[in-house]
């Protein structure tokens, strides 16, 4: 129906916008992998793992410039095959991403239940071991994208990573997605319920840091996980039963949530570690320049 509209003005603000939250969020990862490579103070195993999330972030919003293209240059639509194989790098992320946040989790949970952990783990093979399990999940999900080409070679899409994503193997896809940030919410829990008693009956430098590093990933996890957590959960319980005539009402439905959820959240690691971390805010405006937390107000006001 829409394939030789040109211009499909719903198609292209929709692009356009995601792509404009997706660059916000580039820069913002970018900055917090900088920072945490060229700052020794942090090269804990909290922050590489931050690190980490914001390097797939990165790998899976490159992925939106796709659409933007199909959009502006009035295509609209093509192959699926081909969609697949220019959006291999992001898809990957994407899975890296949820896989990520998992493992962060887990290594504030032994932190908080282990409090020599931090000083006896080591470093190295520790974070190897964590980046060969997520992209060896990564890889598998891709696998999963990859058996759909075969079974639909003619299919046309848009070349929106959420189209992608629900093509055939989206129930299976967002099934597993599901799974993966409800175990990384229970994880917090435990954590909070471990920081908070200890709060109580440990007052030391080290249990203040552990409540600090808690309280920046909280909102993190508050804004990324819990981001990623509705997407998925509207993908599996409400987009299968939403009825439109039109197919662009869907599909812009579809886009208003993506917009506001996953890549808000996956824009939202930067800003939010500079207003909650004294030790990242020093990082930043030693290797950027000083950044008032006034000018960063009203960008967090539209997270």
């Amino acid at each position: 129906m829409y394939r030789d509209v040109y211009p499909c003005w719903p198609f292209i603000i929709g692009a356009v916008t995601i792509n404009l939250v997706a660059l916000f969020g580039m820069i913002g990862n970018f900055g917090v992998i900088w920072v945490t490579y060229c700052t020794k103070t942090l090269h804990g195993t909290a922050n590489f793992l931050i690190a980490l999330c914001c390097f797939f972030e990165l790998l899976h919003q490159h992925g939106h410039w796709l659409v933007l293209y199909m959009a502006l240059s009035g295509q609209n639509f093509l192959p699926f095959t081909l969609a697949i194989r220019i959006c291999t790098v992001s898809l990957f992320g994407l899975g890296g991403t949820a896989m990520s946040m998992t493992f962060t989790g887990v290594d504030r949970l032994l932190c908080v239940l282990f409090p020599a952990f931090p000083i006896s783990v080591r470093p190295m093979p520790y974070l190897c071991a964590i980046m060969l399990i997520c992209a060896s999940v990564s890889t598998l999900k891709l696998t999963i994208y990859y058996e759909s080409v075969s079974k639909m070679p003619t299919l046309m899409t848009t070349g929106a990573i959420g189209d992608l994503m629900k093509i055939v193997t989206s129930q299976r896809l967002s099934s597993i997605y599901f799974v993966m940030h409800s175990i990384t919410i229970a994880l917090y829990v435990v954590v909070g319920i471990v920081v908070r008693k200890k709060a109580f009956s440990n007052s030391s430098n080290a249990e203040k840091k552990q409540r600090r590093i808690f309280r920046s990933l909280s909102i993190i996890i508050l804004l990324n996980v819990g981001g990623y957590y509705f997407c998925v959960a509207f993908m599996l319980f409400v987009r299968p039963n939403l009825c439109t005539t039109d197919p662009i009402i869907s599909w812009t439905i579809f886009m208003v949530v993506a917009i506001l959820t996953v890549n808000v959240s996956a824009a939202s690691n930067g800003p939010v570690l500079y207003m909650t971390s004294e030790e990242y805010q020093k990082a930043f405006q030693d290797e950027f320049g000083k950044i008032s937390p006034v000018e960063l107000q009203p960008l967090c006001r539209h997270l």
